[in-house]
């Protein structure tokens, strides 16, 4: 659940725009590659597009969980789970 913060250490916010076509696999690639950090650990990674009104943040707990949220009019969240 996003409530659930007891095992939460830390939350990651990309500083860069992020590419929003990028899938579960291509985030958990950028939290490893780009900013040399374990996808897998119990923290948040946080990600915008480039106009900062679309999120997505990648989170693992038993499933590698990504949750999308498009800031227009309408917010709207997306479950996503591999």
């Amino acid at each position: 659940m996003i409530n659930d913060q007891r095992q939460t250490q830390q939350v990651y916010l990309a500083c860069a725009p992020t590419d929003m076509r990028k899938s579960i696999n291509g985030l958990v690639v950028l939290v490893k590659e780009v900013f040399e950090l374990d996808p897998f650990s119990p923290s948040w990674f946080v990600f915008c597009n480039r106009q900062h009104d679309k999120i997505k943040i990648l989170r693992w707990d038993t499933w590698c969980e990504l949750f999308y949220a498009d800031m227009g009019i309408e917010s709207k969240w997306l479950f996503i789970c591999v």
